[in-house]
């Protein structure tokens, strides 16, 4: 978050002078030091904001609230920051349209001097006509799942995003099959951990656990 882009933005929704001057001087005269035994190196800091303050998540708003409405003015719909959904009957029509929201959104984050994780971007398919893996079958012509014979092709930043079968968002895995079966055996897991642990903690106390222990 660039701070001269944050104060544009609230200058443009006309946020009340005191209110505008209260950001300004809390953003202000903010600085990082990195600290080894012969010296200190003090940078002063134009970006971000203080982590885990109640106000970050409202100015982190304020900054991507221009991309979301530019993606909505581009036909997209948009969750959040980068997690877009484009409808397409073929592999090119996908990737043209996936391609113009990943060029909204480099434009975006050259304005706000921000930089993308090309790592931890990537996009997945879905597709009511075929569930790849249900019951052997294959879809015609050779077809992946989805009803495409290769992947489309989308970039960002001049390199590849690249296709997942699962994603997890705000803590829950979802599948291109929208089977939420990846979740359900995580959570699973999880479960089954936990009630190990609880029995060995009352094994001394309560021996160990009978049947009706373990419905729980």
């Amino acid at each position: 978050m660039w701070h001269p882009q944050l104060l544009a933005e609230l200058r443009r929704h006309q946020v009340n002078p005191k209110l505008y001057n209260w950001i300004k001087n809390y953003l202000s005269e903010r600085h990082v030091s990195l600290h080894d035994p012969d010296t200190t190196h003090t940078q002063r800091m134009e970006r971000g904001s203080p982590q885990g303050a109640v106000l970050s998540p409202i100015l982190w708003a304020v900054v991507i609230d221009p991309l979301i409405r530019r993606l909505f003015d581009g036909g997209f719909h948009a969750v959040a920051f980068a997690d877009d959904v484009a409808e397409g009957d073929t592999r090119v029509e996908l990737e043209q349209k996936a391609q113009r929201i990943s060029n909204i959104i480099e434009t975006w984050c050259e304005l706000n001097k921000l930089q993308l994780s090309i790592a931890k971007c990537h996009f997945m398919l879905f597709s009511t006509t075929y569930k790849s893996g249900l019951r052997g079958r294959r879809p015609p012509d050779g077809r992946q799942h989805g009803g495409l014979r290769r992947n489309p092709t989308i970039r960002l930043n001049n390199q590849q995003v690249r296709r997942v079968s699962q994603t997890k968002y705000l803590g829950l895995i979802i599948d291109d099959k929208l089977t939420f079966l990846p979740h359900l055996t995580t959570q699973l897991i999880k479960a089954k951990t936990i009630i190990q642990k609880i029995s060995t903690l009352t094994q001394k106390t309560l021996g160990p656990l009978t049947p009706s222990y373990r419905t729980f």
